[in-house]
């Protein structure tokens, strides 16, 4: 889950566990979490903070019209909990956030961005079903990029977004035209 604020902050998500041993010292038996908002903003981050937060003060431009109150990436702080690497910290994490009073408020949880298919009938070329097997896939994904082209780039984004086969991506790379050797330079 990515989370988006208007402003670097920390948050507690979970609390230290620990206990006072008979020696009157504290041991903690386990460790909390704190959340950091960091900058990193990408587009979408900002467009959702656009239209999500409210911007107090305008600012102006040097010909005196209002500046856009995202127009930099250091006005969108980002934590995206896909960091994480424990998957049971992770859950705990993103309740600990989506349940916080200041959800909503001082932070936000969006949605990913939705990449479009790189053509239209892509998504009837990429389905393996029944018989139908990952060669056939292949072989009309290839039949499409001959016959007039696309952005490989952007169907490559398109598999990883929707979970795409390794052997599609595969295929998509192998499409990249190769690139021509450079001459080598002779120093006379």
């Amino acid at each position: 889950m990515r989370f988006i604020s208007p402003k670097g902050q920390r948050f507690i998500a979970l609390h230290d566990d620990w206990e006072i041993l008979a020696s009157g010292q504290p041991r903690t038996k386990k460790p909390g979490y704190t959340v950091e908002f960091k900058q990193g903003a990408n587009a979408h981050d900002r467009e959702v903070a656009k239209k999500s937060f409210h911007w107090t003060g305008t600012q102006m431009d040097q010909s005196g019209q209002p500046l856009d109150p995202v127009y930099d990436q250091d006005k969108v702080w980002v934590f995206d909990s896909g960091s994480i690497e424990n998957p049971e910290l992770r859950k705990q994490v993103e309740d600990a956030l989506t349940s916080n009073p200041e959800f909503g408020r001082e932070f936000i949880l969006i949605e990913p961005e939705k990449v479009a298919a790189p053509y239209a009938k892509y998504d009837e070329h990429r389905k393996v079903q029944g018989r139908r097997t990952i060669d056939h896939a292949v072989a009309d994904i290839t039949a499409a990029y001959e016959a007039v082209g696309f952005d490989i780039d952007a169907a490559i984004a398109y598999e990883h977004a929707n979970g795409g086969s390794d052997d599609v991506v595969a295929a998509l790379n192998a499409l990249r035209p190769a690139e021509a050797p450079q001459p080598e330079l002779v120093v006379a």
